[in-house]
């Protein structure tokens, strides 16, 4: 088998550099209330939602479960100024090991961040905790046609 020589370290942001998993769904959440959609609906939409889907994708089926018709580019907006103010208000924890890890790692090797989230959001957690520069690349949700 032939040397390999790695040159850089990709890494998932939401769950594997950061507890932000929670985030998105307490931010959701509120969105919900804040359309006055009833709880009765609100069950069956989270009950519909598959983890790692798309904005698009589950405004889609917001829309057909609540019998809606919600942008998904604005909602998606919405969505994402909320969550960088929860991020602003309330902060993302680290998750353990995380930090040691990033700072050995770029110390030998280009690191790179890919993730299910927008690109706005990932931006100002990597800021919030002093990582922005660490990394070379970001590919975000909205950099991508076919997301996972």
């Amino acid at each position: 088998m032939a040397d390999i020589e790695l040159k850089a370290v990709i890494f998932d942001m939401d769950g594997t550099l950061f507890d932000s998993e929670h985030v998105n769904a307490e931010v959701f959440d509120k969105w919900l209330w804040q359309q006055k959609i009833k709880p009765i609906i609100q069950e069956k939409i989270h009950a519909a939602l598959l983890p790692g889907i798309t904005w698009d994708e589950t405004f889609i089926t917001v829309n057909k479960i609540a019998g809606r018709k919600f942008n998904p580019n604005i909602e998606r907006e919405k969505i994402s100024d909320q969550a960088i103010q929860y991020i602003l208000d309330v902060g993302v924890q680290m998750k353990p090991g995380a930090a040691a890890a990033v700072k050995k790692l770029s110390e030998r090797y280009q690191l790179g961040i890919c993730t299910s989230s927008v690109r706005r959001v990932a931006e100002r957690i990597l800021r919030h905790h002093g990582m922005f520069d660490s990394f070379q690349a970001i590919t975000a949700v909205d950099d991508i046609t076919y997301p996972k």
